[in-house]
């Protein structure tokens, strides 16, 4: 418990969940798994680098725009999506996809910082939902911070290049988006089997040039997110990056280097 005390995931939450119910939580839901997390990720073998290691110099050059990106819970932190908004200024993508809308953050500065011509589709649960398959944890934040009215896009004069979709990631149909998305990010459900699938159906939904992202690696609060990746980077042979100073992991088809 000590060790769950001193990261950032418990300071964040102690502030929100009652110190009772968190250390309960905590104990059911992260501590059967503390050293099989390490395991995982020390097996992974997933190099961590900087963006000009695998893209062009020039991409970490560009000037990018942030409009009300300060995050909470959930959300990601500054560097990762300064990062995340430094490939959007660079490839010029014309088709992104995001699993896990939350209160819209994300999807804002990907509008922001996205060509005139982007559409932007970002897909997040129906407000009645249930919880089904989530940690202890992820349900109680979902019904306590979750109200599907308030978006960080809302009235704002980039709104019509998000299409705001609703549903469980795990039943959505996703073919219409089959080889069309240039940027995939996957930041909903935690559970392994969640990951699973939605990684399933971005593979399916990346452009020959397409690059995809997937948040909570090497996050103890979410250790299954570390497992599937180093499930996937063992069994697909896949070249798996951490971007440095964030919890996100980063893939990309063969053409996208220029």
């Amino acid at each position: 418990m000590k060790k769950i005390k001193q990261t950032l995931h418990y300071k964040k939450l102690k502030n929100i969940i009652p110190e009772k119910e968190l250390i309960k939580m905590i104990e059911e839901d992260i501590m059967p798994h503390l050293d099989m997390f390490e395991i995982w990720k020390e097996k992974a073998h997933i190099p961590e680098i900087f963006l000009c290691d695998i893209f062009p110099k020039e991409l970490e050059l560009h000037t990018i725009s942030l409009s009300n990106f300060l995050g909470k819970w959930g959300n990601l932190s500054v560097e990762a999506i300064s990062k995340i908004c430094l490939i959007v200024k660079h490839f010029k993508p014309k088709n992104v996809f995001e699993i896990g809308t939350f209160n819209g953050m994300t999807a804002s500065q990907l509008a922001l910082n996205s060509e005139s011509d982007c559409k932007i589709y970002t897909l997040d649960l129906p407000a009645n939902y249930q919880g089904h398959g989530m940690s202890q944890i992820d349900t109680y934040m979902f019904q306590k911070l979750y109200d599907g009215q308030v978006r960080r896009y809302h009235d704002k004069y980039w709104q019509n290049r998000i299409e705001q979709l609703i549903g469980d990631s795990r039943t959505f149909d996703f073919s219409p988006y089959y080889g069309k998305i240039d940027l995939m990010l996957i930041d909903g459900a935690h559970d392994y089997d969640t990951k699973k699938s939605d990684t399933e159906n971005a593979l399916k939904m990346l452009s020959p040039n397409g690059i995809l992202l997937w948040d909570n690696y090497d996050d103890i609060g979410c250790p299954f997110v570390t497992q599937y990746l180093y499930q996937l980077k063992n069994e697909s042979n896949f070249q798996l990056y951490h971007l440095k100073n964030t919890n996100l992991v980063i893939y990309k088809n063969e053409n996208s280097n220029s």
